[in-house]
């Protein structure tokens, strides 16, 4: 059994796809820094910037859409992670880190 067990792990589509899950993590954490702290693509700033304005409650009407309701509940989960640990004492510092390094916020 364990012998079937290990050769079906070691077969050659597993093996495949392991290599290409990996070449494509590799090249997704490669790019990760691409044009930080700058904002290259025009919807990265509208979408991050509508997902934020969640939590203030005011709904953007241009930009409605399940993409911004993603991003809020990382947002949620970033600062509360983030609380927890002790990065930010109040909502006053996590708007303050968007305000002056927004790059944690368009790496989530």
């Amino acid at each position: 059994m364990k012998k079937a067990l290990a050769r079906h792990i070691l077969s050659l589509p597993t093996i495949s796809l392991f290599l290409i899950i990996g070449i494509g993590a590799g090249l997704r954490v490669w790019g990760l820094n691409f044009g930080l702290p700058y904002v290259y693509h025009v919807d990265e700033q509208v979408y991050v910037s509508a997902a934020l304005n969640l939590g203030r409650g005011v709904i953007a009407q241009h930009a409605v859409s399940t993409f911004q309701n993603i991003l809020f509940v990382e947002y949620i989960l970033f600062y509360l992670i983030g609380h927890f640990i002790g990065w930010f004492s109040s909502l006053a510092d996590f708007e303050a880190l968007y305000r002056g390094d927004s790059t944690p916020f368009f790496l989530l």
